[in-house]
């Protein structure tokens, strides 16, 4: 799988020890990648896992579960054990009446220190395509860690592909093409700028291809899909 190489040398320029207005860093080419829902399912795999964002777009949960698409479904599948967190209350209720179970509504940024979630251990910790929404990605990454972070946990992290094909030929031909709820556009070493700077070790940056979209098969769905795959386009 494609990654993005760090020597010890790099590191000095993550941590703001070294400086350079031009620096490349190399991206292995790797083997033949897994698309990002397979990558987070092995990664995920009879661990005890904390999905934060678990929802996606609420009015594309029920068209996704049906296509085996929706995240969340295949990470409770391949887990010891699951549990969905996400600041939408509405998503959080609708997951509910699917019958999605151990999911609940939480603002990592202001959470009640009584929440059960909280008091939990886990050994992964996913936070998919979440941080391109967030204002402040590097205080939210701060918070996740201050609140249910234990030694020795990983923590993985997809966001879009800010070199994706799809991205630069919308560029090439004068156009963005995007999520109109994102505020970020990352690039391998970016991210990795962003873990080092909220305090996290820098394991492996990874590029992988998104999956096929699902065919929505209800009326919402189809029109949200529209405008998720058609006009904002998904990296």
């Amino acid at each position: 799988m494609p990654y993005l190489e760090l020597s010890g040398q790099d590191m000095a320029y993550l941590d703001g020890r070294a400086f350079s207005n031009g620096r490349s860093f190399r991206v292995n080419s790797g083997s033949a990648p897994l698309d990002r829902l397979a990558l987070l399912e092995s990664l995920s795999r009879d661990q005890r896992v904390l999905h934060i964002g678990f929802a996606d777009h609420s009015v594309l949960i029920a068209d996704k579960m049906n296509t085996s698409q929706w995240l969340h479904g295949r990470l409770i599948n391949a887990a010891k054990s699951c549990v969905g967190v996400d600041i939408d209350e509405e998503a959080v209720d609708q997951a509910r009446e699917l019958g999605v179970p151990d999911v609940y509504a939480l603002n990592l940024l202001n959470p009640d220190p009584r929440h059960p979630v909280l008091e939990e251990e886990f050994d992964v910790v996913i936070l998919g395509e979440v941080l391109e929404h967030i204002p402040a990605p590097a205080e939210f990454l701060e918070a996740v860690t201050s609140t249910i972070g234990r030694p020795g946990q990983r923590i993985v992290v997809t966001v879009p592909n800010a070199w994706s094909y799809r991205a630069l030929r919308s560029v090439a031909k004068g156009h963005e093409c995007i999520n109109t709820d994102h505020r970020f556009w990352f690039t391998p070493y970016t991210l990795a700028k962003l873990f080092v700077d909220s305090g996290l070790a820098v394991e492996r940056i990874m590029l992988c291809p998104s999956p096929p979209p699902p065919t929505p098969t209800s009326f919402r769905g189809r029109a949200a899909h529209r405008v998720i795959n058609g006009k904002a386009g998904r990296l």
